[in-house]
């Protein structure tokens, strides 16, 4: 099965090059941004593994305002945050 759907001779939609560009450009942005995830999770992932080898719970680098703290979170647990939809009041 084709990702693109047929269409009939004649009845092919119109092309609009400029959104065309855009969402080429788009998609670039987005796969290079998933790259830099992917790459964010594996250098993540060498933090804790390097932290663990030395039995590190924190490390602190860096001097005056580049100061960082890296840290490792024993809790694996995530939060959510969604909008707060009030539950329906019956008026009967």
């Amino acid at each position: 099965m084709t990702d693109q759907q047929t269409h009939i001779e004649g009845m092919e939609p119109v092309r609009i090059p400029e959104i065309d560009d855009i969402a080429l450009k788009y998609v670039k942005t987005r796969d290079r941004r998933m790259k830099l995830t992917d790459d964010e999770v594996q250098l993540r992932e060498k933090i804790r593994d390097r932290m663990h080898e030395h039995e590190l719970a924190s490390y602190v680098l860096g001097d005056g305002p580049d100061r960082m703290i890296v840290s490792v979170e024993a809790s694996e647990e995530r939060v959510r945050v969604k909008k707060y939809i009030p539950p329906k009041v019956d008026d009967d």
